[in-house]
């Protein structure tokens, strides 16, 4: 016999009351969820043809590099705590199934070169700093070539040794690399070095290096983003590059505005004698090496590519800082990078919900 409490829950389990309300309920929920993860997939899937990435992984790493280098400069304008807030409020600009960032941890001071330690995802971020004090003026003008590994130097003539911009290198050989690279291999992570303009050209440098000293098997889990960042290195260093198969760690993203910054700098008109101006092209002019890309406003597109479409206006708020800093440089700055890819992004989702 049963006693009434289980006669009473019999009853209604026999009724399908239960069943049938506990059923709608799991439905709905299941409906519910299917639709969201079918937006977001397509709000992925729209983002990843609009900034040419494989898949999200690709697309985080690109964002993420893009949010970190901007406000790696802000480490010497506010303390920590205000540095955490300012990556929030930008993180926050983005959708939120675009990227995320769990933590952050500031280079010690007085290094020769500042940077940030952020941990997002499935990836180790570092984010180097670009010119801001009187130092890295310096460091910008020491653009004589050093040779990357002194025992190159043994390998033949000066054009045939891989060589970098002298400042650039020297920054990029205070960085402790061993250790960050340790830090992201521990936790299971890809290392993504990042930077803008001279940020980026170390971050390029320090690629380099661990590319060199990693072992061929299994490929390192690297990746290098960056921004508005010249080349560094001579003719001999960009042909090491591309005979190792090293061109896919590394990803440089302009601004058409900023076209003529990407090709390799030229002999000046100075080099008047023909034999002369050969022989200092060979050793003195910056070859790029790696990927390079556009960020239009209709998408990003390879470098070169002859159906990009003439640029459109930056948003209001480039616009602005544009009119408040005249100049060449306008363009150059991370604030026009980080709108350009707001645009893209929010015109995903509305690619989406039309």
């Amino acid at each position: 016999m049963l006693d009434s409490d289980s006669a009473q829950l019999a009853k209604t389990l026999l009724s399908g009351t239960m069943l049938s309300a506990l059923s709608t309920s799991a439905f709905n929920k299941t409906r519910k969820a299917l639709a969201r993860k079918a937006a977001v997939d397509g709000f992925l899937t729209t983002a990843a043809r609009l900034f040419r990435v494989n898949d999200r992984e690709e697309l985080q790493h690109l964002l993420a590099g893009l949010v970190l280098s901007e406000c790696v400069y802000k480490k010497l304008e506010m303390p920590p705590e205000q540095l955490a807030d300012k990556i929030a409020e930008f993180l926050a600009d983005f959708p939120p199934e675009l990227l995320h960032i769990e933590a952050v941890q500031l280079s010690l001071e007085g290094v020769s070169q500042n940077y940030l330690v952020a941990v997002g995802g499935r990836a180790v971020y570092v984010a180097f700093m670009g010119t801001k004090q009187a130092r890295d003026i310096s460091t910008d003008l020491a653009f004589s070539h050093e040779a990357v590994w002194a025992e190159a130097e043994l390998a033949g003539t000066a054009s045939e040794v891989p060589s970098a911009h002298r400042g650039f290198l020297a920054r990029s050989k205070a960085v402790p690399i061993q250790q960050l690279l340790a830090l992201a291999q521990g936790s299971g992570r890809r290392l993504v070095l990042c930077g803008h303009s001279l940020g980026g050209a170390v971050a390029k440098l320090v690629g380099l290096r661990l590319l060199r000293e990693a072992p061929e098997w299994p490929p390192p889990a690297l990746r290098v983003v960056c921004f508005a960042t010249p080349a560094v290195g001579n003719n001999a260093l960009a042909g090491l590059v591309e005979a190792a198969g090293w061109g896919e760690y590394f990803k440089t993203y302009v601004l058409p505005a900023e076209e003529a910054t990407t090709p390799p700098l030229e002999p000046t008109a100075m080099d008047v004698d023909p034999a002369a101006a050969a022989a200092a092209a060979a050793v003195s002019v910056f070859h790029p090496f790696g990927q390079y890309w556009f960020i239009s406003c209709g998408g990003v597109r390879p470098l070169g590519d002859p159906s990009l479409p003439p640029d459109a206006p930056m948003e209001p708020e480039a616009a602005a800082w544009q009119e408040a800093n005249p100049g060449v440089f306008s363009f150059h700055r991370m604030i026009a990078y980080r709108t350009r890819c707001l645009q893209l992004a929010m015109a995903a989702a509305a690619a989406v919900r039309c």
